[in-house]
């Protein structure tokens, strides 16, 4: 077990210095990498935070979706077959719910405060799959641990 602070955390305290030390002190062209690079820190973080957590939860779902277990490459290979097969369609309610969750996941790690992104959240989407660790990350303004999925319903 490691001592505090974190990972997390330490990145948290690189990207604070580059945007409110360097990027506020620094000109020009050097400003603007401080900038750039502090941005890139915050999605490194997010990344440590959040994608685990998603991970497993789109495998679950997943292998809901499919009656199948594996991983989310090998899962989400089979999706794409079975789309394309006929097998499958957008118009499943399942495979519907799944594409938004994954996509609402997505954003959460790389654009967490994309306005589009934000809108997104606040609509009402029904879903058979609990999006708690959604939730969760949002609450934390996406710096938290994300927790799985479990399909609420059988279908």
């Amino acid at each position: 077990m490691q001592d505090e602070p974190g990972a997390s955390e330490l990145l948290d305290a690189v990207a604070r210095f580059l945007r409110d030390d360097l990027g506020r002190l620094g000109q020009g062209e050097t400003r603007f990498h401080a900038l750039v690079t502090a941005n890139a820190v915050d999605l490194a973080r997010r990344e440590i935070d959040l994608a685990p957590g998603f991970d497993e939860a789109e495998r679950q779902r997943l292998s809901v979706l499919l009656g199948e277990d594996g991983d989310c490459r090998t899962l989400n290979a089979l999706l794409c077959a079975r789309l394309r097969s006929g097998a499958l369609t957008a118009d499943d309610p399942l495979v519907g719910e799944h594409l938004w969750l994954t996509t609402m996941e997505k954003l959460a790690v790389d654009q967490p405060h994309y306005s589009a992104n934000l809108r997104a959240r606040k609509m009402v989407r029904p879903t058979r799959f609990t999006d708690s660790h959604l939730r969760a990350a949002d609450e934390k303004g996406g710096a938290t641990n994300a927790r799985k999925t479990k399909h609420e319903s059988s279908h």
